[in-house]
């Protein structure tokens, strides 16, 4: 038995579960269709599903893009490490190259760098934690669903 919407065709997947209330979706079985609307309090599961992986994948995001940003500011502490303390260090702001004390500047990475892991093992809980949540939200659509004679692909 599929689940489909009646006006787009489109299976109903866990990736994709929003549905609106006037949404009409209809089952195949035996070759036989029925109408059947989706009761709300499912809809809105879908649709609380559908924002919590929104939300999971953007937080995936950010942490790629926090990684990123803190290799580079190791490889440039790696870089800062290899030179001299009297080397002429410059840094950029915008389009324009300033002089800067290389301790100071150092100071400044080593401060960058432990913001950014603090932040990153935060944000890892939180993905783990949302990870589990959407799974057992997952589960319990499938179960309402069930209840209903509904299945999900």
């Amino acid at each position: 038995m599929q689940l489909r919407k009646a006006h787009r065709g489109k299976r109903l997947s866990s990736d994709h579960c929003a549905a609106s209330e006037t949404d009409r979706y209809y089952t195949e079985r035996s070759g036989k269709r029925m109408t059947q609307e989706i009761p709300p309090a499912l809809q809105q599961q879908f649709m609380r599903f559908d924002k919590m992986q929104h939300e999971h994948e953007t937080m995936q995001v950010m942490v790629q893009s926090m990684q990123s940003e803190l290799s580079e500011v190791r490889m440039t502490l790696e870089e800062l490490g290899k030179q001299a303390d009297d080397v002429e260090t410059y840094k950029v702001v915008g389009q324009v190259m300033f002089r800067v004390d290389k301790p100071k500047m150092r100071e400044e990475l080593e401060d960058r760098r432990q913001t950014l892991e603090m932040r990153l093992a935060a944000m890892s809980k939180k993905i783990e934690t949302q990870a589990e949540k959407l799974k057992e939200l997952a589960t319990k659509i499938q179960e309402e669903a069930g209840k209903h004679n509904i299945r999900l692909q």
